[in-house]
């Protein structure tokens, strides 16, 4: 299912380039992004460094990358800690698509586009990353509704929805409430109701997905060939920025 010219890292590392054309102020090139940096005393080239090393969308770049370029079973297996059955045949053969906005409505609020985008030929997941910013219901809803309207435009696929965030606890702030991980599958189910529309939900954090990842990195690296020593650069030094970061930790 893979389009290497859509779907390649070659193309995600020119849609994140691209991110920085309409958000220049990430990169300090609008006068009141500078006049923030200068105000803190920050040199300019630090207060980009710093930006792309704790901001959301670097990351997001990063992970992407990880998934075009890691076999599918890793691909598979690091869905586990977010609490869904893999016996779903679907799981097993997911490809990654690259991120992209969808209009689901004419009003300007009506756009949502997936951190990650993973499909195969009978089931599409969607996975929203947190660092820092808040999680709201609403955003659940949006991916909802992209799930069906991909359906009316490719065909039925099973459709989940998951969440990755930093904290032990997953927390939806515009209706200010809070769920276990293990639970909180079945917790936003409840709270949609029919509006669920058959999706299923899952949530983890970043450092339960990284043990998974961690856990695949260990298991191959008895077998001695040149795909496990790329694996250890794609996987080790993913895991080490995430150390950076500080999501390596879920007390918060």
């Amino acid at each position: 299912m893979t389009n290497q010219l859509t779907d390649g890292w070659p193309e995600l590392t020119y849609r994140y380039i691209e991110h920085y054309f309409w958000e220049p102020q990430h990169l300090l090139r609008t006068e009141r992004s500078i006049a923030k940096a200068n105000a803190r005393g920050e040199p300019l080239i630090e207060a980009v460094y710093r930006g792309l090393r704790t901001q959301e969308v670097p990351l997001n770049h990063l992970l992407n990358v990880l998934l075009r370029i890691t076999p599918s079973s890793i691909r598979h297996q690091c869905l586990g800690p977010f609490g869904i059955e893999l016996s779903d045949p679907g799981l097993a053969s997911l490809s990654l698509k690259t991120p992209c906005e969808f209009r689901l409505g004419t009003s300007p609020r009506d756009k949502v586009q997936p951190d990650v985008h993973l499909e195969s030929e009978t089931t599409r997941v969607f996975i929203e990353l947190k660092v820092g910013a808040p999680l709201k219901l609403e955003q659940i809803k949006k991916y909802v509704c992209l799930h069906a309207k991909l359906d009316e435009m490719s065909g039925y696929r099973r459709p989940y929805v998951l969440l990755l965030v930093k904290r032990n606890a997953l927390r939806l702030d515009d209706v200010k409430q809070s769920f276990a991980h293990d639970s909180a599958g079945k917790e936003i189910a409840a709270l949609l109701g029919s509006e669920s529309n058959g999706v299923t939900f899952g949530s983890t954090t970043w450092a339960a997905f990284s043990q998974a990842l961690a856990m695949e990195l260990e298991r191959r690296r008895g077998e001695r060939a040149e795909s496990v020593e790329m694996l250890e650069v794609r996987i080790g030094f993913f895991l080490a920025d995430l150390e950076g970061r500080g999501l390596l930790s879920s007390k918060r």
